[in-house]
């Protein structure tokens, strides 16, 4: 019999073949009238030495078994995972939430413990502060000085600091008339507050509803593991004293704890990557395998832009305004619908005179030059490379499940890229843009229904959808509507205003640059990329869809970049007081 490395894989030798090998050796050696009684040193000797070859097989057994995919486990089978950019998936931790009665005001710490009564204890820990009873509303002073009415009644009274109002900065609680900078809180039933800024300011009021008894808390489980995932009201002991708590309760099961991704359906996972993974698109599979991505956009460069006649800015010569700055344009064609004709245009390094000729203007935007007009239907298509990018240069960008992006996650990237990479191809990694996208909804109820009963289906269906769509992903329209035609109470939707809250820009040549997603019917903050922050009126205004910088004051220089963030995206009155409106946010990459 064959034993070691052989065409049905590998044999190990057992103790007795072993024993019997050693033993017909010895006797080739001493001849045939050997004493092979066991009291003969000779075969104690053998006896003895026989179970630690036998373990050397088995651990030739094991290095060969773990050469593959098929055959490893547990830590070999991680490091062959390793040549593949892939990761086991590690325990996560359950998570719920605790209804934490006292009294309004109280405060639960982050990372206040809760338990489970019993034998087998299972710990939870708050993830986050908690005020019981807390409250944030929003408001637009209109007068000088301005009173707000609060919801409900705030708890507490003058100096408690209870009652937090901010705008760019926290105001400050006086027991007199307001000045520019304080406010006053009237604690009746409801409270009111009182401004003394000027009109047009964005406050913020944080406040304890003074009728709250109970609040919910956040948890996660200390241990991870599907033995975290409890039901309804197992966890019912406040471990961490606060004072003021009377009592403690899950009123839901905690959910979403796993536990660590078996060897088994780790193997079944990497079987199904493919091994020559350096297409754009197996590549991208291969990342959104890393634990913590959610999704991975593997670009190398190449663009493609169709220009029509609504593009173009006529003159001697025509020109239009390309999306990225390139110094290698690979081809530009002109298509004559009413000729039917395409045209490879010639690249020329003065302005085109003939009309196959073109030439590329370097700027900010960079522009291709030509003669011949666009009429109705005719189009030009100009194939380039991002400059920002390169031939031979992937850029590698990365939505993690928890943004921005942990060095953790950037080097798991950086081993997977560097595996295998062909010679001569290299890699960066950065994230898209991440903005709020605001949605207001007007519906049509049906009878009997309330806006206050659908709000919470609607809100749940597409803040869950916003959240599954990753980088490339269109946000669909009609997949809106669908979700909400699907909540009971639901007759119509009327419509359905965007607003995106970030928005990145490149200081242009000219005074103006232009905004694409930021409405600039709100108030807005911008921040460049060396983090220098602009005020807006005095070094900038907002109007007609531009951000204007001739009031004169700091700006950024020309080709830098900044971000327009509309921080109060919900404080647009147009849609105050409309009946049936539901406003909506989530957190989308809105710029590759």
């Amino acid at each position: 019999m064959s034993y070691g490395i052989t065409t049905t894989g590998f044999v190990t030798k057992d103790l007795s073949t072993i024993i019997t090998d050693l033993t017909n050796r010895a006797i080739e050696i001493f001849g045939a009238d050997t004493d092979l009684r066991q009291t003969n040193p000779l075969i104690i000797y053998i006896n003895e030495i026989a179970p630690d070859i036998q373990q050397t097989w088995n651990i030739l057994a094991d290095m060969y078994a773990n050469f593959f995919i098929i055959s490893a486990s547990g830590t070999a089978l991680d490091q062959l995972a390793v040549d593949r950019g892939i990761q086991r998936q590690s325990a996560i931790k359950a998570t719920g939430s605790m209804t934490v009665t006292a009294p309004a005001g109280t405060i639960i710490p982050g990372a206040t413990v809760f338990s489970t009564s019993g034998d087998s204890i299972i710990y939870f820990e708050s993830t986050g502060q908690v005020g019981i009873g807390e409250l944030t509303e929003s408001f637009t002073s209109v007068a000088s000085p301005f009173q707000y009415t609060l919801a409900n009644q705030a708890t507490g009274s003058f100096g408690s600091n209870q009652v937090i109002v901010t705008e760019l900065v926290t105001l400050t609680e006086v027991g007199g008339s307001p000045s520019p900078g304080e406010f006053v809180c009237d604690y009746g039933t409801p409270s009111i507050i009182e401004l003394g800024d000027d009109p047009g300011v964005n406050v913020n009021v944080t406040y304890y509803d003074n009728a709250a008894t109970s609040d919910a808390v956040p948890i996660q489980a200390r241990t991870a593991g599907t033995g975290s995932n409890l039901g309804a009201a197992q966890i019912n002991t406040l471990v961490t004293p606060v004072s003021g708590v009377t009592a403690v309760i899950n009123p839901l099961a905690t959910a979403g704890g796993t536990d660590e991704e078996t060897d088994a359906l780790f193997r079944a996972r990497l079987i199904a990557v493919p091994v020559a993974e350096w297409t754009e698109e197996d590549l991208e599979s291969v990342l959104e395998n890393i634990n913590g991505v959610k999704s991975a956009l593997v670009d190398d460069g190449e663009k493609v832009e169709v220009f029509d006649d609504g593009d173009e800015t006529t003159g001697t010569p025509n020109y239009v305004e390309l999306e990225f700055n390139t110094q290698d344009v690979f081809r530009v064609t002109q298509y004559n619908d009413s000729a039917g004709t395409r045209t490879e245009l010639k690249s020329v390094t003065t302005p085109p005179t003939d009309t196959d000729e073109y030439s590329l203007v370097t700027g900010t935007p960079d522009i291709i030059e030509y003669t011949q007009t666009l009429a109705t239907d005719d189009t030009l298509t100009v194939t380039y490379m991002d400059q920002a990018v390169g031939v031979g240069v992937f850029r590698i960008q990365v939505v993690s499940d928890a943004p921005p992006l942990s060095s953790t996650i950037r080097d798991s990237i950086d081993s997977t890229t560097k595996s295998s990479k062909p010679f001569g191809v290299s890699f960066f990694v950065d994230e898209p843009i991440f903005g709020t996208i605001g949605l207001t909804i007007t519906v049509v109820l049906d009878t009997g229904y309330t806006l206050t009963g659908v709000t919470p289906s609607i809100t749940s269906g597409i803040t869950t959808y916003l959240d599954t769509l990753i980088i490339g992903d269109s946000l669909l329209h009609n997949r809106l509507i669908e979700i909400i035609m699907t909540v009971t109470g639901i007759a119509d939707v009327d419509t359905i205003v965007y607003r995106v809250q970030n928005e990145e820009v490149t200081r242009g040549a000219t005074s103006t640059d232009t905004l694409l997603q930021v409405a600039t019917s709100l108030p807005a903050t911008i921040v460049d990329e060396d983090t220098v922050t602009y005020n807006i009126t005095t070094d900038y205004i907002l109007t007609g869809g531009e951000v204007d910088w001739s009031p004169g004051g700091s700006e950024p220089a020309q080709d830098k970049k900044y971000t327009v963030s509309s921080y109060n995206i919900a404080a647009d009155t147009t849609i105050a007081g409309q009946a049936n409106v539901i406003y909506i946010e989530g957190t989308v990459a809105v710029q590759e």
